[in-house]
């Protein structure tokens, strides 16, 4: 596969199965793949004696490349997945990732000048997010396939159709693992001005959530990768929550909803996201890279800090405006001045030490 770490590409979602298995192709591939359809189509449609390239049952072979027709009546290329019975086979969409399970009859040699074009269709998932329970439920993946197929495609099954309307989503490419490349989503055809995240929409609708987060908690670290206390990647995590726990007590003593004036959701739930990532990463560091590590927690840490002062300093406002034993009052309670003096109390403690992976800490769980 032809994709880098950290590399944003354009792609177009074929197929979807669940929001962790889908199937992409890359907007800079649609021309070369148009090309070849044409010229299948032409060929096959045109063959004046195609029965001879019928491949015979007792010939079909698990992995043999083979040309079949879609539903809509267009030849398209596949591959043999499966054996299903003596006379019915699994075949792959290998363009879309579409899988369907059809008499052997159906299958047509695949011609040389057919086979010289990669396989077209890459098999995806969303990066940081878990299905609610142990298993997607189909109204999730119908949720995600609405999400990123055009909206005349609402009405078609999951996993049942091959093509979805030409919707064209930005992607960052966030690791690979095996043959699928796990991808951070972001509409930039929404009426959003940045983009709408999918992962983060699926999360806010309650239909996904991220991963590492079970029951309101963050798991810090995956199982059998947790850092030692006394490690570098240790005291980061140490230190970290001890900026964590403060800032979440301040955001609990809030009780009025979020100002969403000055607060964005998103921006709320792209930071919630972005420390679990990196917290993954620090526990996975195996002390290697701490220096980059620590300057990510930082920039997580100041971004938490603007965020709970944005939701803080609105109140203080309402707080000034009553009299000064109200005032007096809200301040003693935690709500006032307090809130602040604790948050940049924490942070700049968290600062001072002298080991320099100790100068940041992140940021893992939900503002709100």
């Amino acid at each position: 596969m032809k994709f880098q770490v950290g590399a944003n590409i354009e792609i177009v979602v074929s197929e979807v199965y669940t929001p962790t298995n889908f199937y992409i192709q890359l907007r800079e591939d649609q021309d070369k793949l148009g090309s070849l359809m044409e010229s299948m189509n032409s060929f096959y449609s045109d063959h004046p004696e195609v029965e001879l390239l019928m491949i015979p049952a007792e010939e079909v072979r698990v992995g043999q490349l083979v040309a079949v027709v879609w539903e809509d009546g267009l030849w398209h290329r596949g591959v043999v997945r499966r054996m299903m019975s003596s006379m019915k086979v699994e075949v792959d969409y290998m363009d879309y990732g579409s899988r369907v399970v059809m008499d052997k009859k159906y299958l047509y040699d695949l011609m040389p000048q057919f086979r010289e074009t990669d396989r077209q269709a890459h098999l995806a998932k969303l990066h940081g997010i878990a299905p609610l329970q142990k298993k997607w439920e189909k109204r999730n993946s119908s949720r995600f396939m609405d999400l990123v197929q055009d909206d005349e495609e609402e009405d078609v099954e999951v996993g049942d159709d091959r093509i979805g309307a030409e919707k064209f989503l930005v992607g960052k490419v966030m690791a690979i693992s095996g043959n699928k490349v796990e991808l951070i989503l972001v509409d930039n055809q929404s009426d959003v001005a940045e983009g709408h995240n999918i992962g983060d929409m699926l999360v806010h609708e309650e239909h996904a959530r991220y991963a590492g987060e079970e029951d309101g908690q963050v798991s810090h670290a995956a199982p059998g990768t947790q850092a030692s206390e006394g490690s570098g990647a240790g005291k980061m995590l140490a230190q970290s929550q001890s900026v964590l726990e403060s800032l979440q007590i301040c955001l609990d003593e809030v009780e009025r909803p979020l100002p969403t004036q000055y607060v964005d959701m998103g921006e709320v739930q792209s930071l919630k996201r972005d420390a679990i990532f990196l917290s993954q990463k620090i526990a996975d560091s195996k002390e290697e890279g701490l220096e980059d590590l620590a300057r990510e927690q930082k920039d997580l840490i100041n971004r938490a800090v603007g965020i709970t002062l944005r939701i803080i300093m609105p109140q203080l406002g309402e707080f000034e405006d009553d009299d000064e034993n109200e005032e007096d009052s809200d301040s003693e309670s935690g709500v006032g001045s307090s809130l602040e003096d604790s948050i940049k109390g924490e942070v700049m403690d968290s600062f001072s030490q002298e080991d320099s992976m100790s100068q940041s800490s992140y940021f893992t769980q939900s503002s709100g």
